[in-house]
């Protein structure tokens, strides 16, 4: 009993008298995901574009980078990314996203082969004698021909240098 007395009383207000609660809606964010769920790019993209980048946090950027996704627009999905990256440098998950959806790069691992051409040749004139086989070319020279690439691999032995492929 003595808790009781303690304990303050409840506020018995009528419920429109009471405070409404606020929340704020964010109009913009909510226009991108409306454009994403009805898979509306260029709903998305005029959103996108209407929208203020500079005071977003890395959380908006990220979430927006997913509904480009799922709106089909992946230039903006990219472009997102990595403005957001550049924002955000801190984000790990904008860091991987900016990452990922990067342009791919190009690397060669080996210089091209000068004999390629010799052996494209040798295929435009030769490939009606060689149809549904396999071959195999060095420098534009035929190293021999097979019905199967194990058995031509067998017939040829050392592959290094050499272009293997099948004739249609």
């Amino acid at each position: 009993m003595a808790l009781q007395t303690l304990r303050k009383p409840k506020s018995r207000q009528p419920a429109r008298a009471r405070k409404p609660k606020i929340v704020r809606r964010d109009r913009e964010m909510a226009r991108l995901q409306t454009a994403a769920n009805a898979g509306d790019e260029q709903a998305f993209l005029a959103a996108k574009c209407a929208m203020d980048w500079s005071a977003r946090s890395g959380d908006d950027f990220m979430r927006a980078v997913r509904l480009a996704l799922t709106a089909g627009a992946l230039m903006a999905a990219r472009n997102l990314a990595a403005e957001g990256a550049t924002q955000h440098p801190e984000h790990a998950e904008l860091q991987q996203a900016a990452h990922i959806l990067a342009p791919p790069k190009v690397i060669r691992r080996s210089p091209a082969d000068p004999h390629a051409s010799a052996d494209i040749a040798w295929l435009r004139q030769h490939a009606d004698e060689h149809r549904n086989e396999w071959v195999a070319l060095r420098n534009g020279d035929l190293l021999g021909s097979a019905k199967s690439l194990d058995a031509l691999v067998k017939i040829v032995g050392d592959i290094t240098g050499v272009l293997m492929t099948p004739v249609y």
